[in-house]
């Protein structure tokens, strides 16, 4: 019901009665009280005059649960928002909280946590966007690394600005990282119980420790733009969404073409890494399973 409250008073230009809001959603004028100073708690300004109503600063945009819910249009991601201003990780909330439903999205103002492949540290200041989905998808165990290669996709358009897709986890922007994708997974043998799929993107970031400053990049140290992170994640998700359900449809086959057309490992060297060996080759194709295929020497 908050949500709905705000959802008014940013869809008016001016004053809205309280007696208004009171009718048209179907509570009283005290729960409406309530859910503006609620409104407020979470750095919304919104002031109040005796006979006018309510008015929104809409100049000060709030990252918060109620603003990304207002701003999201979705059919099942993000349909559910939970927000922190800060946490460890919005992986492990996700995996404490997979009791809820489907589609559910767990947000952080900043992490202390964040992660990477491999358990390698990711640094998540309050300039970036950092977000789990919590899925509960009807597909095979091995198909469940697809999502990763969805979420890929589904940011890539997000930001825009010539980024490119480094198969099969990273976003990057002239080379340099500038999203990381972390999938984790419960299954049974033959169902999967529920995926997370973490997403963490170097948003406004103005600069990076040296250890870093060759290998990670921001959209503002790209474009030079800040860009508010509201819209950036309601974006993000709406992709997500639509790529999400077309991959429940037809397979990631339906996405194959769009994904290769955004992917800059193929055509480059790679080095695979197994239990015989290592080996330097050429990318050629991402096929309808999601592998990569690689030439090595003149096979």
């Amino acid at each position: 019901m908050k949500d709905k409250v705000l959802r008014m008073l940013m869809e008016s230009d001016g004053f809205v009665s309280g007696e208004r809001i009171s009718e048209e959603l179907g509570v009283s004028r005290n729960s409406v009280w309530k859910y503006v100073n609620k409104l407020r708690s979470e750095g919304y300004v919104i002031t109040s005059v005796t006979k006018k109503g309510y008015r929104i600063d809409k100049s000060r945009p709030v990252y918060s649960a109620s603003g990304i819910a207002q701003a999201l249009d979705t059919k099942l991601i993000g349909r559910k928002v939970v927000y922190f201003d800060e946490l460890d990780s919005t992986n492990a909330q996700a995996k404490l909280q997979s009791d809820m439903p489907d589609g559910t999205i767990f947000v952080a103002g900043t992490q202390t946590a964040g992660r990477g492949r491999l358990g390698r540290a990711w640094t998540s200041g309050e300039d970036g966007v950092w977000f789990s989905v919590l899925l509960k998808p009807d597909i095979a165990p091995a198909d469940a690394p697809l999502i990763t290669l969805v979420a890929g996709l589904s940011v890539c358009e997000a930001i825009g600005c010539g980024s490119m897709i480094k198969w099969p986890n990273d976003i990057v922007l002239g080379g340099r990282k500038v999203c990381g994708i972390l999938t984790e997974m419960t299954t049974e043998i033959t169902s999967v119980n529920y995926i997370v799929c973490g997403i963490g993107v170097n948003l406004n970031t103005e600069s990076f420790p040296t250890e870093l400053e060759n290998t990670a990049v921001s959209v503002y140290m790209h474009t030079g733009r800040k860009t508010d992170k509201t819209e950036f994640l309601s974006c993000a998700v709406g992709k997500f969404d639509d790529n999400y359900n077309q991959f429940l449809e037809g397979g990631f086959e339906s996405l194959r073409d769009r994904y290769k057309a955004m992917c800059a490992t193929i055509g480059k060297q790679v080095k695979i890494i197994d239990r015989s060996g290592e080996y330097v080759g050429t990318a050629l194709d991402v096929t309808n399973a999601g592998d990569l295929t690689v030439k090595c020497g003149n096979e």
